[in-house]
């Protein structure tokens, strides 16, 4: 006999889990439903093909999370590789699916960066959501930091508030971004016990920034 316990289980996601941000996909509507094919300059998703929606009741749960230690091939998540992560969550609380976004809300890690800058007020950077921005540079100079500065952080690069650099000129930005990944797969189908119970489902997500996911 099967023998589960959701309460347990749900007891042991609240003990040993981290709490995460989960972003619903929906298809963009710049998908043309003929090839598939997505417009890479829309921008209304940024050319990804879809587009989110903030679930604030994730904050309410924590979800257990591993991450991948070794190369790994599944048949419904492809190849998995180091720096993947699964994800398992109760699905009645978090049904998280296929091209969803997790973020580790409780982590954060420092990244330094050059980019050059664009003709407007806001330079994108490559690692986010941003969690802090620590300092920006130039090579003759320093720019100060924060509301009522000259630079803040914005969710995905930096904000100009007053005259920045020249278009073309390279920047450094030291900053904390919060990792989030792209749910490549789910491992198990969504399925209940008898009675009505449902089992544990488990995701695999891998970081938005290290490749173009959706190709």
């Amino acid at each position: 006999m099967f023998d589960f316990e959701p309460e347990e289980f749900r007891r042991l996601c609240a003990e040993l889990g981290e709490r995460i941000g989960w972003q619903r996909a929906a298809v963009c509507a710049c998908n043309d439903p003929v090839s598939g094919r997505r417009d890479r300059q829309c921008t209304l998703c940024g050319g990804v093909g879809y587009v989110y929606t903030q679930v604030t009741e994730a904050s309410n749960y924590r979800a257990l999370v591993r991450q991948v230690d070794e190369r790994k091939e599944f048949w419904h998540a492809g190849q998995l590789y180091l720096g993947d992560v699964t994800i398992t969550t109760m699905p009645d609380e978090l049904p998280i699916a296929e091209n969803d976004l997790v973020t580790l809300t409780e982590r954060r890690f420092e990244r330094e960066e050059v980019i050059t800058r664009s003709d407007g007020t806001f330079d994108a950077l490559h690692w986010t959501p941003i969690a802090e921005l620590i300092a920006v540079r130039t090579v003759d100079r320093e720019y100060t930091v924060g509301e009522g500065n000259e630079v803040v952080a914005a969710d995905s690069g930096i904000q100009w508030l007053t005259t920045p650099p020249a278009a073309g000129t390279r920047v450094t930005a030291v900053y904390y971004w919060t990792p989030c990944y792209v749910i490549l797969a789910s491992m198990t189908t969504t399925r209940r016990l008898v009675g009505g119970t449902y089992l544990p489902q488990r995701v695999v997500g891998r970081l938005k920034g290290r490749a173009d996911y959706r190709q």
